[in-house]
């Protein structure tokens, strides 16, 4: 029968549980790093907030007296919804036109939603949001705009739906 040195063996369960307990000091000495950072901040949005409702509970400051003092003149009235039309392309963009005699101003809308284009076709132009087929497949246009080919190594176009495999019979 072997005897053991009880000193040794105290000394190697202790470096034992030194070696398996340094990764978690490590770790609880980070934590109390960022609680302390945490408290930090917390002490700086306190004192934020005591500027803020200090600033808040004072009176309001006159502004600057105008030059004589004297109200200006009445101006026209602006343009309303009964001087409205809306107009449709037929595509993407609503337009919206507020028109009160010679006076007009415009205001065009382009609505982003997925448009199906049909096929994909040799020489015309996508934009961003068009849909095509090619192949079986689906592909939506990612550029502003773009005359590529959808495939694997074009750029603007992005798969949408992949076509499947043939069914055997």
């Amino acid at each position: 029968m072997t005897e053991y040195d009880p000193d040794l063996v105290a000394e190697l369960i202790a470096d034992s549980f030194e070696a398996a307990l340094s990764p978690v000091k490590t770790a609880v000495s980070e934590i109390r790093a960022r609680l302390d950072e945490m408290r930090d901040r917390v002490r700086d949005v306190e004192q934020l907030r005591e500027r803020v409702a200090a600033a808040e509970a004072r009176p309001p400051l006159a502004g600057p007296r105008g030059e004589d003092g004297r109200p200006g003149s009445n101006g026209s009235d602006g343009l309303g919804f009964d001087d409205l039309s809306v107009d449709y392309d037929g595509d993407r963009t609503i337009t919206l036109a507020f028109s009160r005699g010679l006076q007009t101003k415009r205001f065009a809308l382009e609505l982003p939603f997925l448009k199906y284009r049909g096929i994909w076709t040799d020489g015309h132009s996508y934009k961003d949001g068009d849909v095509v087929t090619l192949s079986g497949s689906a592909w939506i246009c990612t550029a502003h705009e773009t005359l590529n080919r959808p495939g694997d190594n074009s750029s603007g176009w992005q798969l949408m739906v992949k076509r499947g495999q043939d069914a055997r019979r």
